[in-house]
């Protein structure tokens, strides 16, 4: 099968991954080759003007390759998981009609779930309820509204962690709008990935994982995240906002305000990244990709590339592919 033939029969494939395992990179070499858009997969790049501390591509990368979901919203707008997957299946649909391929890349489980229409996708929400649940969890404690929703969604709850404020509270503004917690919505909802699809997922050896996460946070602070965040708080949004509760921005408002000194920060961010990275494993492994792929151990990024397209090549005609083979 020649190069166009592959083009033209390219399944949508989606890049995941942990944080620092090099998606990015990969996702961006693997479109020039296969004429393809991407799709950002990831909760915070959606946002402007949070850019070193979501590891965005570059804008030389953002000019070359057509990308989706970055820098759409302000800050302090609200985004759910159930309207990103909605606007991601359109530009598939999109993209199908004017022979367009798309990569969805990220490590952001519940968009990658969302996709898949495997969430409750309704993007519907209630601004007053949302607040006195946030006022709950501030006063009570987000561990605590974590214990409730275990008692009445344990399914559910089993996939988020007990600071996770922003899905606590969706998962109670569902059930007040609607009656139902989010595992009752998932199971009726007939919403299903009409696609054909392959999953890459990327990972690498623990220790050197977590050398490249800490090399990284390095990178980060250099570069200026301590001005990136200062600039943001300058133009008037509130710490508090979710968007910054986010590892590396949460860490760094505690030393603009004094309460970390800079090595505790860059100590704490390298931590809670590292923490970040195991819990994208553990749920990636749950929805186990098609392919995995150690990434710049066992093969490089171009041979990886290469791999992928030969995949491609001999299995145009299976309905999906077979799981699960190790690189």
């Amino acid at each position: 099968m020649n190069k166009q033939n592959i083009i033209n029969n390219t399944p949508i494939i989606f890049i995941v991954g942990p944080t620092g395992s090099g998606k990015t990179e990969l996702s961006l070499s693997l479109a020039k080759v296969l004429n393809a858009e991407i799709i950002s997969a990831d909760s915070r790049q959606v946002y402007k003007y949070l850019d070193i501390g979501t590891a965005k591509p570059s804008q030389k990368s953002l000019s070359k390759i057509k990308h989706h979901f970055v820098d759409i919203l302000n800050p302090d707008e609200f985004f759910s998981a159930g309207k990103f997957g909605n606007l991601a299946r359109e530009i598939i649909k999109s993209n199908l009609k004017k022979n367009k391929n798309t990569i969805i890349c990220g490590g952001s489980g519940f968009y990658i779930q969302a996709i898949l229409g495997m969430i409750f996708d309704s993007s519907t929400t209630d601004k007053n309820i949302r607040k006195d649940i946030y006022e709950r969890g501030e006063k009570f404690g987000w561990h605590r509204l974590w214990e409730e929703l275990q008692k009445n969604d344990p399914e559910y709850a089993k996939t988020i962690g007990k600071s996770d404020n922003k899905r606590i509270a969706r998962s109670f503004e569902i059930f007040e709008m609607t009656g139902k917690y989010p595992t009752e919505h998932f199971k009726e909802q007939k919403s299903q990935f009409p696609y054909k699809y392959l999953m890459i997922g990327l990972k690498c050896p623990r220790n050197i994982l977590y050398e490249r996460i800490n090399n990284r946070v390095d990178k980060m602070v250099e570069t200026g995240l301590v001005k990136e965040v200062q600039n943001i708080l300058d133009m008037g949004y509130d710490e508090k906002i979710n968007s910054l509760n986010t590892v590396g921005y949460k860490e760094i408002i505690k030393y603009i305000n004094k309460e970390y000194s800079l090595p505790k920060t860059i100590t704490e961010i390298k931590k809670n990244t590292r923490h970040y990275a195991k819990r994208q494993l553990t749920w990636f492994r749950k929805y186990s990709p098609h392919f995995w792929f150690e990434y710049e151990i066992k093969l490089s990024k171009d041979k990886m590339v290469e791999k992928i397209i030969d995949i491609i090549g001999k299995s145009t005609k299976e309905k999906r592919f077979k799981k699960h083979y190790y690189f």
